[in-house]
């Protein structure tokens, strides 16, 4: 996955592994919902396939594009 940040003159780019981002959500991002933190455990190796024969096939998916009221950009990109 990459994260993209755009504000003004600022940008970043940042390549973050697939298998790195489902761990932290299931580990972190799902605190008050332990039934979805535990179905993304229980089927991460089948999520992974998932999203890895998306990636191969659709290259350059944006999953995510926010844009605020002052310009700034965020996006993630499969």
């Amino acid at each position: 996955m990459k994260l993209r940040v755009r504000a003004g003159k600022f940008r970043l780019s940042l390549r973050l592994p697939t298998g790195l981002c489902l761990r932290a959500i299931a580990k972190r991002g799902c605190k008050e919902d332990a039934e979805l933190a535990a179905f993304l455990r229980a089927h991460r190796a089948k999520i992974m396939r998932i999203v890895k024969e998306a990636r191969r096939t659709h290259r350059g998916l944006e999953l995510l594009h926010v844009v605020s009221a002052d310009g700034e950009e965020v996006s993630v990109v499969l």
